[in-house]
């Protein structure tokens, strides 16, 4: 991504979250804010471009706060909390056990995405591969960014009343995966995605498929997150993601 982002720019806008009374940015949730301020380490560039950043948390909490602000900028949801637990932490969580390493997801409980660092680690690095079929395929910063817009997209269709009108899970992820490209689309127009950024994006989408029909948590095929993402990216526009739902398993 062709972005320099300094840990000072991002306290710009958290403080200005925290005066608006915004969502991300809170003391007890180790929010960037909090951290920032009493490590001169944070204050060094996050790496984009490629390079493994410095501090995941940082990396993440910016595109997270970025996503929020394009939704806000789509006349959108508030903005979520989040939790980007360090590799081994763990913390009671109200959709269940706490979060573990392999953590991503969405909980209306509490109004919090999760994603582990350890997670978006493999991510960047393309080691984690569902199927085992993805291996050789792009992966960098920019699959990380994905799966953030994917999980804020589910707090989204919480506000819209999506996640409580009975669709299938196919149906709610594979839309929060075009609601995800729609934002890509976005970073894309604005010129801050470098020519593997996409491909990235869609080798992870691939990546974080399966076959596994029966689960009830099924999240769709890497053909069906491939090509719900590429929708959205074709469109960049978030309502031109809704016959996503009527998505059935198989």
């Amino acid at each position: 991504m062709r972005v320099l982002q300094r840990t000072g720019a991002w306290l710009a806008a958290a403080a200005a979250l925290v005066v608006a009374g915004a969502g991300p940015v809170q003391a007890s949730e180790g929010a960037a804010a909090a951290e920032a301020a009493g490590s001169p380490s944070t204050q060094a560039r996050i790496a984009i471009e490629g390079q493994f950043p410095g501090s995941m948390y940082d990396f993440q909490a910016y595109w997270f706060t970025d996503v929020g602000n394009w939704w806000q900028s789509q006349g959108g949801a508030p903005f979520a909390y989040y939790r980007f637990p360090a590799p081994g932490e763990w913390y009671p969580s109200p959709c269940g056990d706490g979060p573990d390493d392999s953590a991503a997801f969405y909980c209306a409980g509490d109004d919090t995405v999760v994603f582990s660092q350890a997670l978006a680690t493999r991510i960047w690095e393309g080691t984690l591969d569902l199927t085992g079929q993805h291996g050789g395929e792009a992966a960098g910063d920019m699959g990380v960014v994905y799966v953030i817009a994917h999980e804020y997209a589910h707090d989204v269709q919480f506000e819209q009343g999506l996640l409580t009108a009975g669709l299938p899970s196919i149906a709610t992820e594979l839309h929060a995966d075009c609601w995800a490209g729609a934002y890509a689309r976005a970073k894309q127009d604005a010129g801050l995605l470098d020519t593997t950024d996409i491909p990235e994006a869609i080798a992870t989408a691939a990546r974080v498929g399966t076959y596994d029909y029966a689960d009830p948590q099924f999240h769709g095929t890497p053909e069906q997150r491939v090509a719900a993402f590429q929708l959205g990216l074709d469109s960049g526009r978030p309502a031109d993601c809704a016959p996503v739902l009527e998505t059935l398993p198989g």
